[in-house]
């Protein structure tokens, strides 16, 4: 991006503000703004685009994983492994896996029609796109897919994302401690996972326990979690920083 940075400034454009959309695991998404002076966007609406940032960069994921199949000599439909199909009035024709559960399927009914009134601008659009994640359950991502009789259907597609090392936490603990590490709020953490701040906090308290430290600066400063960051975010945290309780409600990661 350096050449284009390098443009920008010689037309006079030399203020930028970047919007955070990284996938943990790899190439993400951001939303940068250019301006002669420096972008300073109303907090709502700054709400807004770090979501938009978060969408971009789980779609971004999902059509890799697509392509990737496709690299193996197939053509791969958006249902090829869907863990779930909902049709175009939102109710579960085809469930598999975790997706059996009544809890996921509920939860994956009301993204499709967060969705699908974001999409449409009915009622509280910017209310909609706050209860439509990325992912739901901290797993799927929705897929339109269309039959050629015009048939609607919505796929939920596996589209975690892998981070890599960290052998002792979860998966969950996992994705939670590596948006920390690349500059993800607690509550941006939670909007990219689809599950709720103080899941996330409870999930950042049980990575610190099993890394043996109690601050976020400490959990940011462990080595192992320090290789989740590309440089150079990867520097030792601050000495001070609130503490990381695995109980909801005492004191915010």
């Amino acid at each position: 991006m350096r050449p284009m940075v390098a443009e920008l400034g010689a037309l006079g454009h030399g203020h930028a503000r970047n919007i955070n959309g990284l996938d943990p695991a790899g190439p993400g998404a951001f939303i940068g703004m250019w301006a002669r002076t420096q972008p300073e966007p109303p907090p709502a609406e700054m709400t807004i685009y770090r979501r938009m940032a978060h969408h971009l960069g789980a779609a971004h994921r999902c059509r890799l994983r697509l392509r990737k199949s496709e690299g193996h000599g197939r053509s791969v439909d958006a249902t090829d492994g869907a863990e779930a199909i909902l049709d175009a009035r939102r109710r579960i024709v085809h469930a598999e896996g975790l997706a059996r559960g009544k809890a996921s399927q509920s939860d994956l009914v009301e993204t499709a029609k967060a969705r699908d009134q974001a999409r449409l601008r009915k009622g509280d659009a910017d209310e909609a796109l706050r209860r439509w994640p990325p992912l739901t359950r901290a797993r799927w991502t929705l897929v339109d897919r269309f039959e050629r009789n015009g048939a609607k259907y919505i796929v939920a597609r596996e589209n975690q994302s892998q981070v890599r090392g960290l052998a002792s936490l979860s998966d969950r603990e996992r994705q939670v401690a590596a948006y920390l590490a690349i500059g993800q709020s607690t509550k941006e953490t939670a909007y990219a996972l689809g599950i709720s701040d103080s899941t996330v906090r409870v999930l950042l308290g049980r990575a610190a326990s099993k890394l043996g430290v109690r601050t976020r600066a400490d959990l940011l400063g462990h080595a192992e979690v320090r290789l989740l960051c590309p440089p150079p975010c990867n520097e030792p945290a601050g000495p001070t920083a609130p503490s990381i309780s695995a109980t909801p409600g005492k004191r915010k990661a």
